[in-house]
């Protein structure tokens, strides 16, 4: 068929041939040169589809990565405000036990009450609460 296209001298047949050739069966009619640039066409065709497969591939993966990144900063957040929660409980403990051992230092020691009395240093006393503990 090349042979008999080739022999054609008006360029408007060839044309004609050619298309009707390839839309009612399909051929492509194509020398030695024309097929070689052909076929490394199609293979350039099919690496690039290959190519694209891959980078599909690949950006559903980053999507799934980047969405599960997402859930562990916000987990991150999460448990931060929680420990900053405690802390604050933790703080308040602190401040209730300062409260609760400065009341029990206010807390005379009935014993020594009753030896200032007998004693009659109950104005001691009542001025150096401190000084009785030690």
């Amino acid at each position: 068929m090349y042979k008999e296209l080739t022999e054609y001298q008006d360029p408007s047949t060839k044309e004609l041939l050619t298309q009707e050739l390839m839309k009612k069966y399909k051929v492509v009619i194509c020398g030695p040169n024309t097929l070689s640039a052909y076929l490394q066409s199609l293979h350039m065709g099919f690496q690039s589809l290959k190519v694209q497969k891959g980078a599909t591939e690949i950006y559903k993966h980053l999507k799934t990565i980047s969405t599960r990144f997402a859930k562990h900063f916000d987990n991150i957040i999460s448990l931060r405000k929680k420990l900053e929660e405690a802390m604050t409980v933790v703080d308040k403990f602190g401040t209730d036990a300062r409260s609760i051992t400065r009341t029990l230092e206010n807390i005379k020691d009935p014993e020594q009450i009753e030896k200032a009395i007998k004693t009659e240093n109950v104005a001691r006393l009542e001025n150096h609460p401190k000084q009785l503990k030690n």
